[in-house]
């Protein structure tokens, strides 16, 4: 359990930030164990290690996010390793200084949250379903935090903006782009997955038709086979064996006998 808190950039304002969480998440929730890498790791210890060990066993992310570092590799090396495709984890971008839209690549695929009252209120109750060893009732939740709040507030706004000029907002086109990106990989994610149901229901027909009666040594014509493949209607009369002969040929046989 616990929360880990990415940020990159020393003395950055996203680094600013994840120190102040740290400090400050404790006071809302006191089972929460925030860790942030260059103050929970001791000297002397194997740094890499003792990172991976915290990416490995925290179950909630949070990436503080400024128009400084939004595409800095190491935010996304952290992200995809506390996410690894793992619905029991959540990672959530918190926007400082940055709007939702302004997020581009893989982050922009994760349910962001701005730094705000609200956007904060709702990172730290989802941190308290998932994210502690032991949760609190809701409501007691939201009356620590009305208490806490105006101090990470006020300690917040103390935030220097950076001497180095920020990067300009991307244009609308570069947006567009990245949207119909985003919405033709749908598409081919509901395309995969109509094929995937296609797969499955021809696979129960099989089944269906094979449980109807024992399988024939010789096996069924191919003729039979390829309407299930094909996903036509089937003729249960028209599965007879290759080998041997059916049994109303045996009634016939035995009449003009």
């Amino acid at each position: 359990m616990g929360v880990f808190i990415c940020w990159s950039g020393t003395n950055s304002r996203s680094h600013r930030l994840a120190e102040i969480l740290r400090d400050r998440i404790p006071d809302i929730l006191q089972t929460a164990e925030p860790f942030v890498s260059d103050v929970d790791v001791g000297a002397g210890a194997p740094w890499m290690n003792q990172l991976t060990k915290a990416l490995e066993e925290k179950r909630f992310g949070i990436l503080c996010i400024t128009p400084e570092n939004q595409e800095n590799p190491w935010i996304h090396f952290e992200a995809g390793a506390l996410w690894k495709a793992d619905e029991e984890r959540r990672v959530c971008p918190l926007l400082y200084d940055i709007r939702p839209a302004e997020i581009s690549g893989p982050l922009s695929q994760l349910q962001a949250k701005q730094f705000s009252k609200s956007g904060f209120l709702a990172v730290m109750k989802e941190v308290n379903r998932r994210g502690c060893s032991f949760s609190i009732e809701e409501r007691v939740l939201e009356r620590t935090f009305e208490r806490v709040w105006p101090e990470i507030e006020a300690e917040v706004s103390k935030i220097k903006v950076p001497a180095v000029p920020l990067k300009k907002t991307r244009d609308s086109r570069e947006m567009i782009e990245e949207i119909l990106t985003i919405v033709r990989s749908l598409q081919r994610a509901r395309q995969e997955e109509k094929e995937s149901a296609k797969y499955e229901a021809i696979q129960a027909a099989i089944r269906r038709v094979l449980s109807s009666g024992a399988v024939p040594e010789g096996g069924y014509p191919p003729s039979s086979l390829s309407t299930l493949i094909t996903g036509s209607p089937v003729n249960l009369d028209s599965l007879k064996p290759i080998y041997g002969r059916d049994s109303s040929d045996e009634t016939d046989k035995n009449t003009k006998s």
